[in-house]
């Protein structure tokens, strides 16, 4: 069974005495260092304020007998989601509502594809995914491996909170290009709390959220079957999934072959493994169309100056660190990319300071670094970041 990471969960009685005297960071915290972690001062901060907001909402719908949760670690990645709440609608059926948090005060819309926004986090101004780009991409993913959402004995709901932020039609969050989305994933701000509020009443009346709660924890975790049927339609596809070969053979077969692949990226290094997985649920569920060919027609020959891999039980990885290394390699890809799968070798990249690397140049070459491999059939490339700052990741493209 896969092990089901939250940093903090409880009845709501004891999730209200815990914030007003001031335990819930403190639990949060003492949890995420029993995992090997420690959460820098931004992010106790946040668990704080998180904290309080969700009491007033939860008050201001007037429930009782709820269930909440902080900080659930979506399996197979690095992600967490900001906060859960479990209980059953006034029809006695179960529900279970997610919702981003942000503190966000001031966004500005990007007309770029993906669903970005700009906005300060981190210390500096950020293109991030929209807020309910991500409650999508939690809500696909939780419908997709959760049997519990399979079976319609529970219903699920997405919502993204932004209590500090001034809410424009048509601006910012709530530009027009954001429209469609914003409809299927809702944002509330702080001025409409009470609509928010509402509707969490409408979902949670009845409580006995500690029921539903068990039910989530307990409900296994494997591509369910509207998801595999999703699969069978990637296959008439030209794709670079790496998989798709895989996905030809009967749907017994199939379902075990999914379950092998989610071993092979919980294999791959930890700064992959989002990316990987991420793309994988994506195409999965929406049955991306294909990628073109891209044709390499270099003007120059380029080969990268790689040591061979030892094959040695104990080999030691050909390691590049230096700055005009990544430089080149991103100004010369497609050729850099030919020149390395005639190595057939694997290549290790360590960026110390990644933090840093952000702040300075923005996270574009990061995901041009992680997106090297999908082009790659005879090498492999595996990037190590190197960072004190545990909210870096909160910092960076969703899709890196």
């Amino acid at each position: 069974m896969i092990n089901r990471v939250i940093l903090y969960n409880a009845s709501q009685e004891k999730f209200f005495s815990d914030v007003r005297v001031n335990k819930l960071a403190d639990i949060m915290q003492a949890n995420l260092g029993l995992e090997g972690g420690r959460a820098g001062n931004p992010e106790y901060k946040s668990w704080r304020n998180t904290g309080e907001v969700i009491k007033n909402l939860i008050e201001s719908a007037n429930l009782n007998n709820i269930y909440i949760s902080f900080e659930y670690h979506v399996p197979y990645t690095q992600k967490r989601i900001d906060c859960l709440l479990f209980g059953k609608n006034k029809n006695g059926k179960g529900t279970v509502i997610h919702i981003e948090m942000k503190q966000w005060d001031k966004v500005e819309a990007l007309d770029c594809e993906g669903n970005f926004v700009e906005t300060y986090v981190g210390g500096n101004q950020r293109k991030v995914a929209h807020p309910s780009q991500q409650v999508q991409g939690y809500h696909n993913y939780l419908i997709g491996f959760v049997e519990i959402f399979e079976e319609n004995t529970v219903d699920l709901f997405g919502y993204a909170y932004c209590p500090n932020y001034d809410k424009k039609e048509g601006e910012g969050l709530f530009a027009p290009n954001y429209s469609e989305l914003v409809k299927k994933f809702p944002i509330h701000t702080h001025e409409d709390i009470e609509k928010l509020a509402e509707r969490l009443k409408e979902l949670l009346s009845q409580g006995d959220g500690f029921d539903i709660f068990n039910k989530f924890m307990e409900s296994p975790i494997r591509p369910s079957r509207k998801l595999l049927d999703s699969a069978s339609k990637v296959i008439n596809q030209e794709s670079d999934f790496n998989i798709r070969r895989l996905l030809t053979q009967p749907e017994p077969i199939l379902a075990n072959l999914v379950y092998d692949e989610f071993e092979k990226i919980k294999s791959l290094p930890l700064a992959q493994q989002d990316d990987a997985q991420m793309k994988w649920v994506q195409k999965l569920e929406s049955g991306t169309p294909k990628i073109p060919e891209i044709t390499l027609t270099p003007e120059k020959e380029f080969t990268p100056s790689i040591p061979p891999i030892n094959t040695t039980p104990n080999p030691v990885l050909p390691t590049i660190t230096t700055p005009s290394f990544v430089k080149d390699l991103l100004s010369n890809t497609q050729i850099f990319i030919k020149g390395l799968e005639q190595q057939k070798t694997l290549l290790l990249i360590i960026l110390d300071e990644i933090d840093q690397l952000v702040n300075k140049t923005g996270d574009e070459i990061l995901y041009n670094l992680t997106r090297l491999n999908s082009e790659l059939k005879h090498s492999e490339i595996s990037l190590i970041g190197i960072s004190n700052d545990l909210m870096v990741t909160d910092h960076i493209d969703p899709r890196v």
